[in-house]
Order: C-alpha cells, then structure tokens, then sequence
C-alpha cells in the first residue's frame, strides 16, 4: 500500500512475506476392526465420525480391555502405541446395528437417539421428553421498566431528581449506559429514541440534543429493534439459578406488540451482564441473537420465560432425570452434550444442518420416544467385505489420517470364516490413491508358504499400487496375548504403523521405517534364509526377520507395491505425501491473489524456504540447495491463455535421498606400503 506523505522525513511501510509453509503431520493411523464394545458410525450407530485415541488406556475405555475373540484389531492398536504411536482413529467394524430413534418437534426431525450399546435390544429403552413443572426463571420476571420525570432538560443533559428509596430505584439510577430512552413532554416524544451516554447522581446525558428551557418532561426506557434489553427478576438475588440467563438461554416474551404465535416472540441468549442498581436490586441486561423485529415499549408489563424441558431415560428400572435442559447448542445446558456426557443407555446426534426454525423450534415435543427399533445382533462371523469398505468411505472425511490398517481381513480362530479379502486390501490401495495423502500398510495372510502357488508371492502379485501407495509387510509376528493366554500370532501392520510413526517423530518422514525393532513383539510366524529373504525383497514384500535365536523382530525392508519403479521405496512415497500436504495447505493464503509477478516471487521464496528446511533436515539429497530442488513459476508454465483461465502453474523438481539398502563394500589388497593389511 502507498505511503501518504506530507511532511519531510521517514516514513514507515510495513509489508508481509508469504505464510511460511507448515509442516504436516505424518504419524496419525487409521485402523479398522472389530471390538468387544465401543461406539459405531452412523449410520450403523451413535457417532458421526471414527473416534480418535491418543492413548492405550483411552483406547482400552472405550473398545474394551480385551480383543474381541477371533480378532487382532485389538493387539493391531496395541502394537502401534508400543511402538511410539501417539495419535489414532479407530473404526469399530460391525454387522450390528443400534435400536434407533428420532425425536422432533411435531413438523421436523431434530435428532437421532441411538442405543449405547449395538445389538438386539429386548427391553425398550424410554427417553422421555416432559415439560417442566416450575420454570427455571421465576414467575414474575419481566423486562424491566424505567419511567422517570426530569424536572430539566437542557439539550443532551437530562435533570432527574434523585428519590430516597430502598429496593428498586425510581429516579436516575434506573437508567445505565447504553439505554435508549424517549423524552416526552404532555405524551408527546421531544424527538427519535436518544441513548444513554452518561448517568451520574441526578443527571443523565443522552446522544440526542432537545430544545432548552423544558422544565417538565417523562424519560421512559425503549428496546429498540435489534438491541439489548434489560430484565427483571423478582425475588432475593440469590433466588435465581446461576445459569437461568446464561448464553444459549432460550427465552420468550409476551405481549401485543409482538408478532408471533399468540403474541409471542422467542429469543436465544448471546450475551449477559449483571447490572447492581442498589444493594437489594439489579437488572440482567442481555444481547438477543437476533434481537425484536420491532420497538418495544414496555408501559404494559412483558412476562418473560424461559423454554427448558426435562428428560428421563430408562430401561425398565429407575430413570435418569435430565432437569432444564436447553434447546440451543450454545447452552451449557444443551441436552444433546448434557445427555451423551452422561453415557447412559442413549447417544444422540443432532441433525446436521439443523432445522431452520425459530428458536422454540428446537424444542422437542413433550412426549415419550421408544428406543428399540432397528436393533440387530452383532454377528462378527458373518461379516463381509463391504462391512470393511463402509469404513475406508468414513475415513475420506477425516483430514489428519496418513497410515490405514485393517489388521482382521484374515481371522485365524475356529469357527470364523475366512473370508476372501482380496477385494478389502485393494480398496485400502484404492483409498489411499483417491485421497492422495495417505499409505496403506497391508497385512500378509496367515500361513503362507514363501513360494509358489497360494504364496506370499501370489497375495503380492494382486496388491500393485502403480505409484507406491501401499506395502506389504511378512510374516505375522508373535506377541503376548492378553490376560494370562500363551502367546499368539498377530498381523503386524499396527506395530509397523506404530513404527513408522516412531520414525517420523524421532529422524523424519524421510527416514525408512526399516531396520528397527518392532516394539512389544517376541518372535515371528516364520524365519527365513537371506537367499529367501533377497528373492522376496526384490518382489516388493517387506520381510519382519529375527537375525538370532531368541533374537527380537526387526522389519528388514522398506518397499512399497509400485510398478512405476520411481515410488519403489516406502520413505520416498511418504516423503512425497508430506512435501505435498504440507505444500497444498501451506500455500493455501494466495488462491484469488492476484496472478502477478510479486504473487508469483511471494510462492517462489515460500515454497523454496520450506524445501530449504527439509535439505538441511536430510530429507533432500544435494550439496547446496540448487543440488536438491527447484521452484519454477515463470511466463513459460503461465502463458496468457493459462492465466485468462484463472491458473496458475508451479513446477517443482525434487531429489529425495533413497534408503541405502545394499552397501557395498569393495575391499582388497593394497601395495602402497611396506606392509600388506587386510581390513
């Protein structure tokens, strides 16, 4: 922006880089399975989105102590914390679903009320809506009238004689900053509503100027449309519940200067402050969300009331009484939170948008909803691909997820059907090329010869990822069980997960989650050759090997499933997703910024700072910068014609390190000494 200049000297102009670029996370993993207990995703169940767990204990309070039997999602999730997972999403898979309900208002659905539990529900759970059989706000309370007389008015400067009195005042002090007040003389208005700038002891000045020499006028307070109101409640001041007018607080006025139904008008609370008028009074002066359509002369008294309802829950025992509920989302009363912090026999979900609707609109109609409907037991056995698929199509909603797991696509216990998971595993290929900014960690099938027909090497030939969006991890790995069990073998995916979220926090993103202990493990399915292990290797399936007896697993190979042989190295996959998250978002501020040339050195140096960064971390190979990338925006990519279509095209050129897999060490003799040395 120019500078406005006028006198000589120096003048200062700020100006603003582009936002440098943030890094975005890595490590955050997605698991899907199922559990002994835990919520579901609608519309299965109770909980809009997969629910995330920063913890093993957390995990533990919500899907159960133990694993489900049969299944490994448990010890999947298990693995990953043991591992230096910090951080993930955990989708409960499931063939049940929750006896089910809606609740309205007699024209509109408002919410759904889902069982906390899923499976058949035998016994009818009850949650009754009943109005309230006192009010939260006393009876009485009414907006607060003011009526003065001034015995002076002098333009802006209004003379109120002050009047000895106890309990409510009737002179100057009814009046505070920032009401509006109309002036009459013989009940005739001096002018349009004034407000209050002032008020001291027998005075008051308003932002309005009236004629002089008035020696006889009526101040009366006014609401006027769209603005703040002031309330009075009867009764001791410490009679009022703390939270009666709170924010969020839907209250409804009567009277005939309104409009609604039955003179009515109801209002949500966005503001409140108590205002002291004496020491045995005070008003409550509230901003209204929207405010009255109209001005509101309070000469006749205006009863105000507050919409509250109860709500008992049962289940053919005692109920649990929810007292004074509110309809509005902003309340510290809102019965949607209030109902699920309790966690008893009901989750609601609020419907997404909400009704249009005035306030009172929100309100349930009083009367009992039976849950129970919908109901179905949860059959694990019987599950199917698309039980797992449903789950990958949740996950698109969540932005922070970089790794996928679906540990149980292969159960081992007797009784459950092995199913044919091929499909699961392509669509977890599938998701994480939609979605481009996640990888997905596969699971070899259990029992699996290392050659030849129904092989480790055949599960590989169907999982390719053309640009290395996935990778292959063998064998399963044995682990302790929980409780007092033998140990047992598990899917290793959640403990590599849990891995490469240690090497992310601990070397970086570029680093290969190879050559590292998996944490809580204590053997493998099988042991193999490194002849067996080279011939593997080169196919693209990472082997988990124990180098000595006795020894602890180490994942020994870092390949991803890509035919396009440049996205053949996990780290280099993961790499990429990273610089580009972290590129898209972080250059998000110049969308609809002018297309120019300052526009266009503004992401230059942004993009090329943050590249900086990653090059000295390691993540880049190069001596100096110029070595390692490039940042091009120039006339080139951005003809006219690109530029008339609103586009605007950057190229940059990127040279990751790749992991050293194969050193080579080349040794012999050396006859420049007297002595010959073999080292």
């Amino acid at each position: 922006m120019a500078v406005a200049v006028s006198y000589p000297g120096v003048y200062i102009d700020e100006f603003a880089p582009g936002a440098p670029i943030q890094a975005a996370g890595t490590n955050i993993a997605a698991f899907l399975g199922p559990m002994l207990k835990g919520p579901v995703v609608y519309p299965k169940g109770p909980i809009k989105e997969p629910m995330k767990v920063t913890s093993w204990d957390q995990f533990k309070a919500f899907f159960g102590a133990r694993p489900s039997p049969g299944f490994f999602t448990w010890y999947s999730v298990r693995g990953f914390f043991e591992n230096g997972g910090t951080a993930c999403y955990v989708y409960r898979v499931t063939n049940a679903r929750y006896a089910h309900a809606v609740i309205g208002n007699g024209v509109q659905d408002l919410a759904d009320v889902y069982a906390i539990d899923a499976g058949l529900i035998t016994t009818q759970i009850l949650v009754d809506i009943k109005k309230p059989p006192t009010p939260l706000l006393p009876d009485g309370t009414t907006l607060f009238q003011a009526i003065a007389t001034a015995s002076k008015v002098d333009g802006s400067e209004i003379t109120i004689d002050e009047i000895a009195t106890t309990g409510k005042p009737a002179d100057a002090r009814q009046f505070r900053v920032g009401d509006w007040v109309v002036v009459s003389v013989g009940g005739q208005p001096l002018g349009r509503p004034a407000r209050v700038r002032s008020v001291t002891p027998g005075k008051m000045i308003i932002d309005e100027r009236y004629g002089t020499g008035i020696t006889s006028a009526e101040v009366k307070l006014v609401y006027i449309q769209g603005g703040d109101i002031r309330v009075e409640v009867p009764g001791k001041i410490d009679d009022l519940p703390p939270d009666a007018l709170a924010i969020g607080t839907t209250l409804q006025f009567s009277g005939p200067m309104f409009s609604g139904p039955n003179n009515t008008d109801t209002q949500v609370v966005d503001g409140t402050r108590v205002e002291q008028l004496t020491s045995q009074f005070r008003t409550y002066r509230l901003t209204l969300r929207d405010g009255f359509r109209t001005q509101v002369d309070p000469t006749q008294v205006v009863p105000v009331t507050s919409i509250t309802f109860h709500v008992e829950i049962s289940q053919g025992g005692s109920p649990l009484r929810f007292n004074h509920l509110a309809a509005d989302p902003a309340s510290n009363r809102y019965y949607v939170d209030q109902i699920n912090r309790a966690m008893h026999l009901v989750r609601i979900i609020a419907k997404d948008p909400m009704p249009f609707v005035s306030p009172d609109g929100l309100v349930p109609s009083f009367n009992p909803v039976s849950v129970q409907a919908e109901s179905k037991e949860e059959k694990l056995p019987e599950l199917t691909d698309n039980d797992f698929i449903e789950g990958l199509n949740d996950l698109r909603r969540l932005a922070d997820v970089r790794l996928v797991s679906a540990p149980d696509g292969y159960p081992r216990e007797p009784g459950i059907t092995p199913r044919i998971t091929s499909a699961v595993q392509a669509a977890m290929i599938s998701h994480s090329e939609l979605m481009g900014d996640r990888f997905a960690v596969i699971d070899a099938k259990p029992d699996l010869q290392l050659f030849g027909a129904g092989s480790i090497e055949t599960q590989r030939g169907s999982l390719d990822s053309q640009r290395g969006y996935a990778a292959l991890y063998y064998p399963w790995v044995r682990v302790n069980a929980a409780g007092n069990g033998p140990p047992l073998l598990v899917p290793p995916s959640g403990h590599v997960c849990g891995l490469m979220a240690r090497v992310d926090n601990t070397k970086g993103v570029f680093k290969a989650p190879a050559n590292e202990i998996l944490q809580g493990t204590i053997g493998v399915e099988r042991t193999m050759t490194d002849a067996e292990h080279g011939l593997l290797n080169l196919q693209g399936i990472n082997i988990i090997r124990v180098f000595r007896e006795g020894g602890r697993p180490y994942v020994y190979g870092a390949r991803t499933t890509a035919t396009d042989l440049n996205w053949n190295y996990v780290n280099v996959r993961r790499l990429f997703l990273f610089l580009e998250k972290s590129i898209q978002t972080g250059i998000r501020w110049a969308v609809f910024e002018p297309s120019n040339k300052s526009l266009w050195d503004k992401l230059r140096h942004t993009i090329s700072a943050f590249l900086a960064t990653q090059w000295k971390a390691g993540a880049l190979f190069g001596d100096s910068p110029k070595d390692a990338y490039y940042v091009r925006i120039d006339d080139t990519l951005n003809p006219f014609e690109e530029q008339r279509q609103g586009r605007l095209n950057i190229e940059i050129g990127i040279r990751p390190t790749y992991p050293a897999e194969f050193i080579i060490v080349r040794i012999g003799i050396w006859q420049g000494g007297s002595d010959v040395s073999e080292g």
